[in-house]
């Protein structure tokens, strides 16, 4: 499931409107993605891996990330790379879904995401309900974060 945020800085107006998750499209965006990562659509980085590593998979869920450097805010794809751990079933899946992810797989490698306002690095933010937004431009922590659509 997706959620759509929207959120808002009471104390200097700052908005932004952000996507976290995937609806019921994700198969197709996750066969897309790692059909573009082998074929180095998605930068060298993630083609290397995945030819090293056969059974590695990437997380294409909405994610928001955060700029280290100007505090911006961002809806990326994760991109983060996984590689199977001990208890992965042995069954050629086509798809490996988000739940699955935490499950079976284990992190090799966070994707660096770059900002595109400042060229920053981007950290992904873990959960937006459970994390004091700080506002960009003022640095007040961001009161209003609303849920305003989900999807599935």
């Amino acid at each position: 499931m997706g959620m759509f945020y929207s959120v808002y800085c009471k104390k200097c107006g700052y908005r932004n409107y952000l996507n976290h998750g995937h609806g019921f499209l994700y198969g197709e965006t996750y066969s897309k993605a790692m059909n573009d990562g082998k074929e180095g659509k998605l930068g060298e980085e993630i083609k290397n891996f995945l030819l090293m590593n056969p059974e590695g998979i990437i997380d294409v869920e909405f994610r928001i990330a955060q700029c280290q450097k100007c505090g911006e805010y961002a809806s990326v794809k994760a991109l983060n790379m996984y590689v199977p751990d001990e208890t992965t079933p042995k069954c050629n899946k086509k798809i490996v879904f988000p739940d699955e992810i935490g499950y079976y797989y284990k992190l090799y490698k966070e994707f660096p995401h770059k900002c595109k306002k400042c060229n920053g690095i981007m950290k992904l933010v873990p959960k937006i309900n459970d994390y004091n937004l700080k506002c960009p431009n003022c640095g007040d922590v961001i009161l209003e974060c609303r849920d305003e659509m989900s999807w599935s």
